[in-house]
């Protein structure tokens, strides 16, 4: 059989699009990483070395919270880049980051886990508030999630596998994931 003829075949997927215009190529299906995070028990020994990953991350993604930042202001404009000035809130938000400290502590559980408690923490609070300005902050929340672990955990397998410019495709793209 010659491969070099198999087609793969042609699906229409609708959505609300990022980019004006229209594109034909390889599809990403962007995956929502938050489920698939394992909850894994740590020792009491183990707390200390867990609350400094997630301050190193903290640490890490405030400087590429700003250089994102820079980057709109400069291509796009500084109303665009003002997305960045929420995520910076909630990353050095002190309340934010006790709470995943806390939860490391007392649930001796390893941080990529006592993050996406807190995520979903935070979605579950502000879907039930009907404000639409507090409902946009679910994107917010779940991007400096999505931030803080990146650098807990190893390469990420959710990550589009592709070397090539793609179309990304998925349920809801943090402003991060439109940025990459």
């Amino acid at each position: 059989m010659n491969n070099r003829n198999t087609k793969f075949g042609e699906k229409l997927i609708k959505g609300i699009a990022a980019s004006p215009g229209v594109a034909m190529g390889k599809v990403c299906i962007h995956k929502d990483i938050f489920p698939h995070i394992p909850v894994l028990p740590i020792e009491d020994h183990q707390i200390g070395s867990e609350t400094r990953r997630v301050q190193k991350a903290v640490e890490d993604i405030e400087g590429a919270i700003r250089k994102d930042q820079e980057i709109i202001r400069r291509k796009i404009g500084p109303k665009e880049a003002e997305i960045f000035w929420a995520h910076l809130s909630i990353i050095e938000d002190s309340h934010y980051l006790a709470e995943v400290f806390e939860r490391i502590a007392t649930q001796k559980i390893k941080a990529e886990a006592a993050v996406v408690f807190q995520i979903r923490k935070y979605e579950e609070v502000f879907s039930k508030v009907e404000n639409s300005y507090l409902e946009e902050r679910i994107l917010d929340i779940r991007d400096i999630g999505k931030r803080l672990l990146e650098p807990l955990m190893s390469p990420l397998e959710f990550d589009c596998p592709f070397e090539e410019p793609v179309i990304i495709a998925g349920l809801g793209l943090t402003p991060k994931d439109t940025l990459g």
